[in-house]
């Protein structure tokens, strides 16, 4: 059963016959949007990758680094960061990363978004 309402359910028995009344009740579902706070790039296999998670299906984004001073460095759509700009490793510090996103909650409604945050980039 997958939409909310009252149901029956019969017990069909010779000796003792019933009819349970039941209420399945839909869930607000939440679609949180996380960014870790750092990562790691240096090619140990582990946080290597600046990824977004989201318990809802992530059907686009576009993301924006930029220095502390405010100079865009970087930016990527539906991709992670790799903390390197065309090829080059960029040094270890703050970023500010900026994501604007569209994620897909359970009913299938489209829910946009953008979130600021600062990353840390660790080597």
């Amino acid at each position: 059963i997958t939409i909310p309402g009252t149901y029956k359910a019969y017990k069909l028995s010779c000796s003792d016959p019933s009819i349970h009344h039941f209420t399945l009740k839909k869930e607000n579902c939440d679609c949180p949007f996380f960014i870790p706070n750092a990562f790691s790039p240096n090619n140990d296999g582990i946080n290597d990758l600046l990824e977004v998670y989201s318990a809802c299906e992530i059907t686009e984004y576009q993301w924006k680094v930029y220095s502390r001073w405010g100079n865009l460095i970087d930016s990527g759509m539906n991709s992670a960061w790799t903390g390197n700009i065309s090829g080059e490793i960029i040094s270890q510090g703050s970023y500010i990363f900026i994501i604007t996103y569209t994620l897909k909650d359970v009913d299938g409604k489209m829910i946009k978004g953008q979130k600021e945050q600062i990353i840390n980039l660790v080597r």
